[in-house]
């Protein structure tokens, strides 16, 4: 069982796996539903540790059904990842005034008058 999150340039910021002996030697199987529990812990540990909170999943609807990747995504949920991006940051304008409104020219610049 591992587990990866990626940035989008392509590299890798946090992972974790069950091929890692700390995490081998607490587990009886590495494939069940405890391993996949342990490996959702832990990579969400991880990201919260680097600072990330926000993770962007990419699963097909088949990877969905599946009991396993339920049980990861509901570990994850838990531990304090939220699984959808955010909204776009708007940074206010401090030197703009809604008050104020320039009011709109009745003669166009490219209009010539005799």
């Amino acid at each position: 069982t591992t587990a990866e999150v990626t940035h989008w340039t392509g590299r890798p910021v946090a992972s974790a796996s069950t091929k890692e002996w700390a995490i081998r030697k607490q587990l009886y199987n590495l494939t069940d539903n405890a391993a996949v529990q342990a490996v959702g812990k832990i990579i969400s540990r991880r990201c919260l540790e680097t600072g990330i909170r926000e993770v962007s999943l990419h699963l097909t609807s088949e990877e969905m059904k599946k009991e396993k990747m339920k049980k990861f995504i509901s570990v994850i949920e838990e531990s304090g990842i939220i699984l959808s991006e955010p909204d776009m940051y708007r940074a206010d304008n401090p030197h703009k005034d809604d008050t104020y409104d320039i009011p709109e020219r009745k003669v166009k610049p490219w209009t010539v008058l005799e």
